[in-house]
């Protein structure tokens, strides 16, 4: 009996003492300031990037300075990825970029962005001019959110034009599931989307206890600094061993999103592309309203770029190529705007071209710099030779 009782004891001390070291290491890690603990941890490296906003669901934090996927990022005192711009100073031309993670340039710095390339190029042959090019893209935002971007800093910095960023590769699905409710930041400090999260829950339903301990690990991730970076550890080492298997959101959310690039275009998916739409007509409303013009710039995705890398998600989804389209849905998405009298720059076909002596445009579903400057260049040439520039400005 006397064993016994020392075992017991000697069990609970240990985990007394375990509880205690994990208290203390979760105290230290919230003490820690941000910058030096991305430093020492890569695995809170976007931790406190972006803060919960009523009307946009989410936003930038204002005035950071910090490491995001590798890429300084400094935002302004309204949390945007630029400098700060005198909102009530002269300019002979000032562009608001609308749009998401390629609009914001993630992957890239600041000044590689094609935003503030096409700002460079205009500054470049307007010498002497007064041209700002504004970039409020963040990543992950849907139309709709985006809309509302525009509607909070269009009345604030009055621009002359307005260059919407459409990413082709998964707007329409972001604007089907809906932008602004989607995603949240939790108490750990990161980015959560409750979409996902949600698919993950139907994957799991009826499968007890996987959809315990699933929601138990949220909880645990969403609560704890040390949770989360133990998990993180042992996740990633189990991928490299590859002995894991997670819930992919980006296989969640091609797979759903595949749909949109089918010919013709499925049923059940015309009234997503048809709010999509109604979204881009309110931007051009919007736009008008502040006396700008609107351009739709056109995105395309890597895989309608890459033959490489659309043959590769094919082949990982088990789906048929013959029944897709890459080219299809630019053509219907630009053909339906042109009728509303909507602008739209189609890049597709550039970095196609460019995409034939260079496959290094894309790197993780992104734009490198150089595919920022085709688009700038792109964009630049487009207002030229349609006039935008001198109409807006009255010429030179």
């Amino acid at each position: 009996m006397q064993r016994l009782k020392n075992t017991i004891r000697n069990f609970a001390l240990v985990i007394a003492a375990a509880f205690f070291i994990l208290l203390v290491i979760e105290i230290s890690l919230k003490l820690i300031p941000q910058g030096r603990l991305q430093n020492i941890f890569g695995d809170f490296a976007n931790r406190n990037v972006y803060q919960n906003n009523k009307d946009l669901g989410y936003c930038l934090k204002p005035n950071l300075s910090t490491i995001f996927e590798g890429h300084r990022l400094i935002t302004n005192s309204r949390g945007l990825r630029d400098m700060e711009y005198n909102a009530n100073g002269k300019t002979d031309l000032k562009i608001l970029a609308l749009g998401d993670s390629f609009t914001f340039g993630e992957g890239v710095e600041m000044e590689e962005t094609y935003a503030k390339v096409l700002e460079r190029i205009l500054k470049e042959q307007y010498t002497g001019k007064n041209i700002e090019v504004i970039n409020t893209g963040v990543p992950g935002y849907g139309n709709d959110q985006e809309l509302q971007v525009l509607k909070k800093e269009g009345k604030y910095y009055k621009p002359d034009l307005v260059l919407f960023g459409f990413y082709v590769g998964n707007d329409f699905l972001d604007n089907q599931i809906g932008g602004i409710k989607r995603r949240r930041v939790k108490e750990n400090g990161f980015l959560y989307d409750t979409y996902i999260e949600g698919k993950i829950d139907e994957k799991l339903k009826g499968k007890f206890p996987g959809v315990f301990l699933c929601h138990i690990d949220r909880y645990l991730k969403e609560k704890s600094l040390t949770y989360f970076l133990i998990k993180s550890r042992i996740e990633n080492l189990l991928w490299k061993w590859g002995i894991s298997e997670f819930y992919s959101q980006y296989a969640i959310l091609d797979m759903e999103n595949f749909p949109y690039f089918e010919n013709p275009l499925p049923e059940k998916y015309k009234k997503g592309f048809e709010l999509t739409v109604s979204i881009i007509k309110e931007i051009k409303k919007e736009s008008e309203k502040l006396g700008a013009e609107v351009v739709v710039v056109l995105i395309p995705a890597g895989f309608q770029v890459y033959e490489a890398s659309l043959d590769g998600l094919m082949e990982e989804y088990h789906l048929d190529k013959k029944n897709y389209n890459m080219e299809g849905l630019n053509y219907l998405i630009a053909g339906k705007l042109g009728s509303e009298g909507i602008t739209v720059i189609d890049l597709l076909p550039k970095l196609r071209e460019k995409a034939k002596s260079d496959n290094g445009l894309y790197a993780w579903g992104h734009w490198k710099p150089k595919a920022h400057r085709i688009a700038a260049e792109e964009i630049y040439r487009f207002m030229e030779t349609s006039g935008i520039v001198s109409r807006l400005k009255g010429g030179e």
